[in-house]
């Protein structure tokens, strides 16, 4: 185990804001990764998958950086419109 994960488990465990707040971004990062690559597995441009979502490319680019909190309805939305499936798992 690296020093920031030590770290960070000991935050989480000694401090109940700090973790509420981990795991909040935490799970706004793994929405991030799981849209890139929903979007590279398309084989499309930011700027592609834009007009296939009906969005604008900026936003994309923020959604894969974790700027916004996107709903589980638009995952849904995002996925219908790729010919995708979501599936969401509690582990």
């Amino acid at each position: 185990m690296s020093k920031i994960d030590e770290l960070i488990k000991s935050e989480i465990a000694n401090d109940s804001e700090f973790k509420e707040i981990f795991n909040k971004e935490y799970m706004r990062l793994k929405v991030a990764v799981e849209l890139t690559k929903l979007r590279e597995s398309t084989g499309l441009s930011q700027r592609e998958f834009a007009k296939v979502i009906g969005k604008k490319q900026p936003q994309i680019s923020r959604m894969e950086k974790g700027e916004y909190n996107i709903s589980v309805d638009t995952l849904q939305e995002y996925a219908e419109k790729t010919g995708k499936k979501l599936e969401i798992s509690f582990t």
